[in-house]
């Protein structure tokens, strides 16, 4: 007589879990921890998410019917479930989005141990001004560029007549000091 596993049941029959994904965990307790509680864990917090967006678009308001989430929170996880997606779909996503959760809060605990979090508020504050100092540099420069090509496009417009009226030489050489003045911005 074949030995009955609850847990293949579970994982092979209701989850839909492939059998080659379940093969890569070895252990019970593997198959238990990533086949079925960080992937549920994840899921129930998109249900969540899903079941309160849901309920307050269907009766708007403060606060959303309790009921009603709870309702759609159940019909999407059965949804979910018999539809074949988390098996198939989503549990290699959740896994994966686990792992990058997992290395970005790595990330988030090495930087808090080297900026102290009471800090933190100051170290954005300064990066804000040094960011607020590039960008209305880039800013000013760009301006600055915008003038001088109109500039070089008038001298070139008015050069053909230099000396043939005074106002012309008037206009030139007040257009080629604006332009000595924009590239000397430019270059400092």
């Amino acid at each position: 007589m074949a030995q009955f596993s609850i847990i293949e049941f579970v994982l092979r029959d209701l989850l839909q879990v492939s059998a080659d994904l379940i093969r890569d965990y070895a252990s019970v307790q593997e198959q238990l921890l990533y086949l079925v509680l960080i992937p549920h864990a994840i899921l129930l917090l998109f249900i969540y998410i899903f079941a309160d967006g849901i309920s307050r678009m269907a009766i708007p308001g403060p606060n959303p019917h309790k009921g009603f989430k709870v309702l759609f929170g159940i019909v999407a996880y059965i949804s979910i479930i018999m539809a074949g997606w988390y098996g198939q779909t989503l549990l290699p996503i959740f896994l994966l989005w686990w792992q990058i959760m997992l290395i970005l809060g790595l990330g988030y605990f090495v930087l808090s141990a080297l900026i102290h979090p009471s800090m933190a508020a100051d170290v954005v504050r300064l990066g804000g001004a040094v960011g607020g100092k590039m960008g209305a540099k880039g800013k000013a420069n760009k301006k600055y560029k915008k003038e001088l090509r109109i500039t070089e496009e008038q001298i070139a417009r008015i050069a053909p007549y230099a000396g043939t009226n005074y106002m012309y030489d008037a206009e030139l050489a007040r257009l080629r000091a604006k332009k000595a003045e924009l590239e000397a911005l430019l270059a400092s």
